[in-house]
This record gives C-alpha cells, sequence and structure tokens, in this order.
C-alpha cells in the first residue's frame, strides 16, 4: 500500500485510469467538471465499462461545491452516472483490481488543480472481490441518472435559479429524494448476527424499555452493543440483556 499527499493523488489517479484496460469506477462527492475532465479523459476509449457516482446534493451545487453540468459531461463522454444523496466517499477503482481510496473528491480543489489546493491523503490499494461486491451494493442502490431523472434535475434546478432563494429550502423535491431508498446490503455472510443477536427495538422490547433508552446508554457508553456493522446498525446479545438487567 502507498500513501500519497496532495498532488501525488491527481498523478496517482491519472496514471491508474490510464493504464485501465477492463473498467473504471468513480465515486466522489462532490464533482466539478474540470476536474473530472481532467482525469476521465486519461482513460482510454475503448474503455466501455465506466461509471461514475455523485452525491448532487442540491445544496452542493447551491454552495458550488458540484457543478450542475458534471452529469451531463459525463454521460455526454459515454459514462453512466449514478446518485447517491448520502455519499462521502472518494474512491477511484481501476478493473476492480486497484484503487485509490482517501480524501480526495474529483475538483479542482481536491486535485490539487489550483494554487491553493487542499490538503488531501489518499492511499493506493489493492481491491479484493469482498470489496467489489460492496461497491456494487453501494451502485445498485444509488439512482441510475437516465434521460428521466436528468430532466427531472433539470426542471427543479431551473425553478430553484429562478425563485428568490432566501430562505427556500436547498433540497431537491421529495418526488426525487422519495426515489433514494438505500438498505443495508453491505452485510457479507461474516457480518451477519448469530440467531442470539437483538436490534436495537428487538432488544429494549425484550427488555420493556424503549429504544430511546437503548440509544442513551450506548452513547453514554453505559451499554454498547455487541455488533455495529458498517452500516452503523446495533445488535445486543444475551450477555447484552444480562448487563442491561444489573443497570436496570
Amino acid at each position: 500500500m502507498a500513501i500519497l499527499f496532495s498532488n501525488e493523488i491527481y498523478a496517482a489517479i491519472c496514471d491508474e485510469l490510464s493504464s485501465a484496460e477492463e473498467s473504471v469506477q468513480i465515486l466522489t462527492a462532490y464533482g466539478k467538471t474540470k476536474a473530472v475532465a481532467a482525469i476521465i479523459d486519461k482513460v482510454k476509449p475503448s474503455i466501455e465499462n465506466k461509471r461514475i457516482m455523485l452525491r448532487f446534493r442540491l445544496d452542493d451545487l447551491v454552495k458550488g461545491s458540484t457543478d450542475f453540468d458534471v452529469i451531463d459531461f459525463c454521460k455526454s463522454n459515454g459514462w453512466t452516472v449514478y446518485v447517491r444523496f448520502d455519499l462521502h466517499a472518494k474512491t477511484y477503482i481501476v478493473d476492480n483490481k486497484r484503487g485509490i481510496i482517501g480524501s480526495a473528491n474529483a475538483t479542482n480543489f481536491g486535485l490539487a488543480l489550483t494554487k491553493t489546493p487542499n490538503y488531501e491523503m489518499a492511499a493506493l490499494v489493492d481491491i479484493e472481490k469482498e470489496d467489489i461486491n460492496k461497491i456494487d451494493n453501494m451502485f445498485n442502490d444509488a439512482l441510475l441518472v437516465d434521460d428521466d431523472l436528468w430532466l427531472d434535475f433539470n426542471d427543479e434546478y431551473s425553478k430553484f435559479k429562478s425563485q428568490e432563494t432566501n430562505g427556500v429550502s436547498c433540497q431537491w423535491s421529495k418526488r426525487i429524494t422519495n426515489l433514494f431508498k438505500p438498505h443495508i446490503s453491505t452485510l457479507f455472510s461474516y457480518e451477519f448476527p448469530e440467531k442470539d443477536h437483538y436490534s436495537s427495538g428487538e432488544f429494549a422490547k425484550k427488555a420493556n424499555v424503549t429504544v430511546r433508552t437503548i440509544r442513551y446508554y450506548d452513547k453514554q457508553n453505559i451499554l454498547k452493543p455487541s455488533l455495529l456493522t458498517e452500516d452503523g446498525v446495533r445488535f445486543y446479545t444475551d450477555s447484552d440483556f444480562t448487563r442491561l438487567q444489573q443497570i436496570l
């Protein structure tokens, strides 16, 4: 594993993307068209399997963190585009074998394309099959930006820009946000709780207390769950129940 800093990240991304033979996947919360263009230009025209995921919240566009036309730019260059409103990842994967994972968004500041860039850090790592399964799950849960969704984004963004924005909520309408329905899909066989594990709700019911009480004990480090998944889901055991009885 190689640790990369600031402008080393951009150079490594360009090297990796230019070496791709089969596929390229980019996950970046923020995306500026100039920065995205600089890196996807390195991908060989022969690569057909290429996709990018953005967070693309309306407030990201209003703040200038992401360019609205970045999606249209990617689509017009043959990329399949996805949106996840909860995305915070910055990951660049080549051929499902290697990846650059770190803090750098595909923006001018993130990739050191300005005179005063952010100081970023990343690692060049080998990608395992289990990692690709998780990445696939992230894309499966995301919204594919087809022509219909792109028209919806255009319509709402145009209306937002044309109105007085003071005091106006910077969020897509529920018609759009309700399309995004992520599940807990990153659990693998070795991560599934055993049969004697209980969700927070089941555990609270078993102990005849409220979920709010369980969460309070967790927050105060009085009683922590025995299992916490990568998605933040908590599971408790019979041993936890015994400890809870002593607390109560």
